[in-house]
Parts: structure tokens; C-alpha cells; sequence
């Protein structure tokens, strides 16, 4: 849908289209979704397109005035959006544009959003990500938060019975009237001041 922005917002310098591939009817009408396409009534089907052709992504892509800079990456691996339908929208995409692919699926790899903040950079003038730690780290460093968060949530969020009649107030958000009693859980949690 990026593509459609970029046919009718002025004022970005630029855009990033990831895994495009022209709109929901190009999606949906392509040869690899036909049994699904042919399954529902002509009349549905008729209907449907005279709605969403004239919105369709790659009818605006290269609207822009003046015509914006586009950025577009796709997966070689991508299930989702067949390499013919990429080109396509792609092809149909403004000067000036930069068009990657990757050895990547749908959601596309660390490369591609590494790239992105640098084209971005380029184009915007923000400052580029990069990566601070090597990908081990990082799966490390989100099952450690995800595990704490979770802990904390069990910890600190059961049942309480607030003044105000509310049931599972979040301990952080809680007035004092809606703190669980346990002694300390509080201070030892440290994402509320005990109470007690």
C-alpha cells in the first residue's frame, strides 16, 4: 500500500516499498491464487475490482509530483508476492529508485533492514542502524526480556480487586488503592513504589 502514498503524499522525499507487489488485485488475481479467485461469484468478483482497480498500488507509484525516490526490496524466497508480480510494480515505480533483491522470504533478512536505514540515510538524512550485536546475542538478549517481561507480568499482575471495582489492574499503571499486599513485592519488582 506504500505505493499509493507515494502517488498522493507530496511532502516525503522518499519512500521504502517492501516485498510490493502492485496491490491487492494483482495479489489476488495472479495464476497462483486463481482456485481462490474463481471460487467466489462473478458478480462478487465484478464488483470487487471495479472498487479496487482504480486504487491499485501500481497505478500511483510513479504519480508523485515531484515524483519521489523509491526504495524497493523484495525476498528471491518470498512465497507470498511472485517474482513476476515484483517486477511489475517495481517497473512501474518513479525515477529515481533503487530496486534490491535478497536471498530472503516475505519477511525479508537483517540486510535488507540494514540497507533500508541506509538508503534512508542517504535520502532523509537520518542517522544509519547498525547492528550492535551479532545475531546469537541478540536471540540471547530477547529470550532474556521476553522471559523477565513474562515474569514480571506474573508476578505482578494477578487478580486484585481494586477500590474502584476493576479486576487485574496492571501494578505500573495502578492508583494506590489497586497494589497487591504481598510484602516487598513491590521494592523488589521496582516498577512501583510499595505502598506498605
Amino acid at each position: 500500500m506504500g505505493g499509493l502514498l507515494a502517488g498522493v503524499e507530496h511532502r516525503l522525499q522518499g519512500y521504502v516499498l517492501m516485498v510490493g507487489d502492485g496491490g491487492l488485485v494483482s495479489h489476488c488475481t495472479g495464476p497462483e491464487d486463481m482456485d481462490w479467485w474463481l471460487a467466489k461469484p462473478e458478480d462478487v468478483r465484478r464488483q470487487w475490482l471495479a472498487w479496487m482497480w482504480p486504487i491499485e498500488p501500481i497505478h500511483y507509484v510513479r504519480c508523485g509530483r515531484p515524483p519521489p525516490r523509491c526504495c524497493f526490496r523484495t525476498g528471491r524466497s518470498n512465497q507470498q508476492v511472485p517474482p513476476a508480480d515484483a517486477l511489475r510494480y517495481q517497473r512501474a515505480g518513479s525515477e529515481p529508485k533503487t530496486v534490491r533483491w535478497y536471498k530472503a522470504s516475505h519477511g525479508l533478512d537483517d540486510e535488507a533492514f540494514r540497507d533500508q536505514a541506509e538508503w534512508l540515510s542517504d535520502t532523509i538524512g537520518i542517522t544509519s542502524y547498525r547492528a550492535a550485536f551479532p545475531p546469537s546475542i541478540r536471540i540471547a538478549l530477547t529470550a532474556w526480556f521476553l522471559l523477565t517481561a513474562g515474569s514480571l507480568a506474573f508476578l505482578g499482575s494477578g487478580p486484585v480487586a481494586c477500590a474502584t471495582g476493576a479486576v487485574g489492574c496492571l501494578p505500573a499503571l495502578a492508583p494506590d488503592n489497586c497494589l497487591p499486599r504481598a510484602a516487598g513485592a513491590g521494592h523488589l519488582l521496582g516498577f512501583w513504589p510499595p505502598a506498605w
